[in-house]
């Protein structure tokens, strides 16, 4: 049964137990991204009632209810079964490839919120907000998908290096030191190319950020700190990246609205004055109207 209706139907609570519940279905984004013990907090309780009333529902605990729950809570979306690397099928037609690819970027958000280890990402969030300079490094897709994150970061008077080659991505990680942090963008985390730039940012003693699958990953064994993607797609086998693109460029935000938030008044006053200026500067002249 939907867990949802679980909860509504539900009628042996404790009083405690009742007020939880009620919380729960009145806020369900911040049951998302609660663990127990601060969900207890919310609602005034404990975090061992939070878990025996997960498993008076029929879960093995909290954490187990709430990946059901984030599931669950897609309530609009049709029902489907969703491959991650085919999600949708020959002869689809194009109401169903939207709710099917809806339903899929709703799990990946999701997902993505389980996986948040609040202590890693202000790990992440202090180690670049220290650093003098941050270079980003990835292949293909995970480069380009950081272009949106190197521009909102000059934005806020950040110095970033994104080189988009080989090349000189690599010959930024050999004059690399440990006035700089790398963050590293790679889906498996066994790419050799990123890898190559991992050993070398290692032994000039670059702290390292990792963006990259949950399982222990060759680069996550280099990192400092390594933020989790959702990893449901094959490497080879798929349609696209859609999962893990929503899931990276989700942490990119968080990384980025972190680190923003360390200075906010600075780093508003400062992106506001530059959009005027560039606003300004940008501006079609009367000339550029007549042409």
């Amino acid at each position: 049964m939907n867990v949802l209706k679980k909860l509504k139907q539900y009628t042996d609570y404790s009083e405690t137990e009742q007020i939880i519940v009620e919380f729960i279905l009145k806020n369900p984004d911040i049951v998302l991204k609660s663990t127990a013990k601060e969900l207890a907090k919310a609602t005034h309780s404990s975090a061992s009632t939070i878990v025996r009333l997960s498993q008076k529902l029929g879960f093995s605990g909290y954490h187990d209810f709430q990946i059901q729950f984030a599931n669950d809570s897609q309530m609009n979306i049709p029902t489907y079964d969703i491959d991650a690397n085919y999600p949708f099928n020959a002869g689809d037609d194009l109401n169903t490839i939207i709710q099917k690819m809806s339903k899929l970027q709703l799990e990946a958000i999701n997902e993505t919120l389980l996986l948040v280890e609040l202590d890693q990402y202000e790990k992440a969030i202090q180690m670049l907000s220290q650093a003098e300079v941050i270079d980003i490094y990835g292949t293909g897709i995970n480069i380009h998908m950081a272009a949106d994150f190197n521009y909102k970061l000059r934005r806020i008077n950040r110095r970033v290096e994104m080189p988009l080659n080989d090349l000189d991505q690599l010959f930024n990680a050999a004059r690399s030191t440990d006035t700089h942090c790398a963050l590293i963008i790679s889906y498996t985390g066994e790419n050799d190319t990123v890898l190559k730039y991992a050993e070398i940012l290692k032994q000039s003693n670059t702290p390292i950020v990792s963006i990259t699958s949950m399982r222990n990953n060759s680069l996550s064994k280099y990192s400092d700190v390594s933020l989790n993607v959702v990893s449901k797609e094959n490497v080879y086998s798929k349609i696209g990246t859609f999962s893990s693109r929503i899931s990276i460029l989700m942490i990119l935000d968080f990384i980025y609205a972190g680190i923003f938030g360390k200075d906010y008044e600075e780093n508003k006053d400062y992106s506001t004055r530059i959009a005027r200026i560039t606003s300004f500067y940008n501006a079609p002249t009367k000339l550029d109207e007549d042409n």
